[in-house]
């Protein structure tokens, strides 16, 4: 029996890694990146479809909608970062240097300042008339946005965090190995695109489980608290 378990347990991890791995790949196939460019545009027009005046005074459908907006301002900036920046960077880095360590450092910084830049933009769009009222100068305006938006990068990058380092430690331990068995082979392989997809499926659920948490009562009690506040200003004496 515990012959058995010790034989099977290895077995159910690596067939798992390797449906992960395997749907993480997928995810690269041009027909999925065009997939996802499609679904995250619908995304962003369901987010600019809500009409403030049909929600005013409505909690539960302003906290639907701000959240609604959030997931759409976080999977555009996703694929900024990730199918874009990080790996075109992350190679470029590696090619302009010929070392896959450095290739691996640049798809993590090409991954999170391009996002973070997309989702202030995509952030800024969907919210254009809330912030445009927000002050009657440019700097309140700009001091309101950023007051609203650093918390949620805070979160964002304590969330990062971790998912980078298993990134990272995975990445130089399979650079490691393969040099080890033959020498520079990995400073010559697309080291950025494999480590996207032997790391991509277990870094964006260790991503988006802690941001979700740490950023779920931001939401509630800031963000839509302030919407709400907005839309009474703007449509309340006309309702």
């Amino acid at each position: 029996m515990y012959a058995t378990v010790a034989i099977v347990r290895p077995l159910v991890f690596t067939s798992r890694f390797l449906d992960s791995t395997i749907s993480t790949a997928r995810r690269f196939n041009p027909k999925m990146i065009y997939k996802t460019l499609r679904e995250d545009i619908h995304k962003l027009r369901e987010a600019k479809s809500v009409r403030d005046a049909e929600i005013v005074g409505n909690i539960s459908l302003i906290e639907s909608k701000t959240r609604l907006k959030l997931d759409a301002a976080i999977a555009f900036s996703e694929f900024i970062g990730t199918y874009i920046c990080a790996l075109s960077i992350g190679l470029g880095v590696q090619y302009a240097t010929g070392s896959a360590y450095k290739g691996i450092a640049g798809t993590i910084i090409g991954d999170y300042f391009p996002a973070v830049l997309s989702f202030q933009a995509t952030w800024l769009a969907l919210n254009f008339n809330y912030y445009r009222q927000s002050a009657a100068t440019f700097l309140g305006r700009a001091k309101t946005f950023f007051h609203d938006v650093l918390p949620i990068h805070k979160a964002a990058l304590i969330a990062a965090i971790p998912a980078y380092l298993v990134a990272a430690t995975t990445s130089a331990l399979f650079i490691a190995g393969i040099n080890s068995l033959f020498p520079d082979l990995a400073h010559k392989l697309p080291m950025p695109f494999i480590s996207e997809i032997m790391n991509g499926g277990a870094a964006e659920f260790i991503y988006l489980t802690l941001f979700v948490n740490l950023s779920s009562d931001y939401v509630e009690k800031t963000l839509v608290p302030r919407y709400n506040a907005y839309l009474d200003r703007t449509y309340g004496q006309q309702i």
